[in-house]
């Protein structure tokens, strides 16, 4: 059975995450196919979650850029939240590596990373730091179109920022050294994370031991 909510028919789930669902969708108005990220019921709860997923709505409309998914609306319903945006029909970056190509040519990963700097340069110009690039949140559409997405945890320069700062923030092995300290990090800790990400798209793996991976401790001194 189809679940429904407002106008729009849950086709299928695109991935979960920590804050989250996102479905492929069909707006019933139009026929329109978009993309649908509802919070996790019991993390709606959570006055925290609300407000940093209310967030991730107002970062994108800040920003305007072909390589940025584009938000269409956000609402609420039920007991929970909804974010609305144009649906990208290929692979994230990350089933590219893993799964299809393992390595990727020099070439190609140039051009890719070409797409992300671009991306990047629009959001951090317009004072957002997206503190969880890798390579799950880089989509590419079957056109070949780049689309940077997931700006769940990105904190806006100017400081609409709620997060305590000892919390932090981010994917492991994709951190840079200061964002595994603190969470009070400028575009610096972005780079770093770019870099670690054409690292991969390279290698086909990250630089790290599993150990590595998985202990933060480890990851500095590596560092």
């Amino acid at each position: 059975m189809i679940k429904r909510v407002k106008h729009y028919n849950l086709l299928q789930v695109l991935g979960t995450g920590g804050m989250g669902t996102v479905y492929k969708a069909e707006d019933t108005r139009n026929g329109s196919i978009v993309a649908v990220k509802e919070l996790d019921p019991a993390k709606a709860q959570i006055e925290d979650y609300r407000e940093r997923f209310s967030r991730e709505d107002r970062i994108l409309r800040r920003l305007d850029h072909l390589n940025i998914v584009f938000p269409l609306s956000a609402f609420a319903e039920g007991n929970t939240l909804y974010l609305v945006m144009e649906y990208v029909d290929g692979q994230s970056l990350d089933y590219k590596i893993r799964k299809i190509s393992g390595p990727i040519t020099f070439i190609h990963a140039r051009d890719l990373m070409m797409g992300m700097l671009e991306g990047f340069s629009h959001a951090h110009e317009a004072g957002v730091i997206h503190r969880d690039i890798k390579p799950a949140n880089i989509l590419i559409s079957d056109k070949g179109v780049l689309k940077i997405t997931d700006f769940g945890i990105s904190k806006i320069i100017t400081g609409e920022e709620r997060t305590t700062a000892n919390i932090k923030l981010g994917t492991l092995p994709y951190m840079s050294p200061e964002q595994l300290k603190t969470a009070d990090v400028d575009i610096r800790s972005d780079i770093y994370s770019l870099g670690m990400t054409f690292y991969e798209m390279l290698a086909g793996r990250l630089p790290f031991t599993k150990e590595e991976r998985e202990n933060p401790g480890a990851l500095t001194l590596r560092i």
